[in-house]
């Protein structure tokens, strides 16, 4: 579904994901390469656990896992979170740039997380594993594992990335 949405004091049109399969599904064509630009809204908590069938997903792939992602993720304080079994799930990377966004380069805003990221590879953060642009209202709770350039928030730095309003929950 297209909506307006007011960004940086414009208005732009707007993709809105309002599930998990929705959500799944932007992250599939992104990585895919059927959609490569734009503005996405999270409108609804979401929880990774409504599709995946155990607590540990193996293999994940985050955005960006084929090519960065540049668009603009915009959440209205809305949380992706994954339980399973009444416990926090975890995102399992088998490859390097390890977290919900593999690798971004664009605007993140708004947005709360809730979930564990692991990997025996590096650059393993909870929101992205190599990470540029602007970060900005963020809530996040859960662990980070990783081989090397482990971060809460993000895994590595490459170029300029902007964190404003940045909330790291202690679990």
């Amino acid at each position: 579904l297209k909506v307006m949405t007011r960004v940086d004091n414009a208005f732009e049109c707007a993709t809105t994901i309002t599930s998990a399969e929705e959500f799944l599904k932007f992250r599939n064509d992104w990585n895919n390469g059927a959609i490569n630009s734009g503005t996405f809204v999270l409108v609804n908590d979401i929880d990774l656990g409504d599709v995946f069938l155990s607590p540990v997903t193996t293999n994940w792939a985050g955005i960006g896992t084929n090519h960065t992602f540049t668009g603009k993720f915009i959440s209205t304080g809305k949380t992706i979170k994954y339980t399973k079994d009444g416990q926090r799930g975890t995102l399992q990377c088998a490859t390097d740039y390890c977290g919900l966004f593999a690798q971004t380069s664009g605007r993140i805003h708004n947005l709360k997380l809730d979930f564990d990221v692991k990997s025996t590879k590096s650059n393993v953060g909870l929101l992205a594993g190599l990470g540029s642009g602007v970060i900005t209202s963020i809530t996040a709770n859960g662990e980070v594992d990783g081989n090397s350039n482990i971060g809460g928030l993000v895994g590595l730095a490459s170029g300029k990335l902007t964190f404003k309003n940045i909330n790291l929950i202690e679990t």
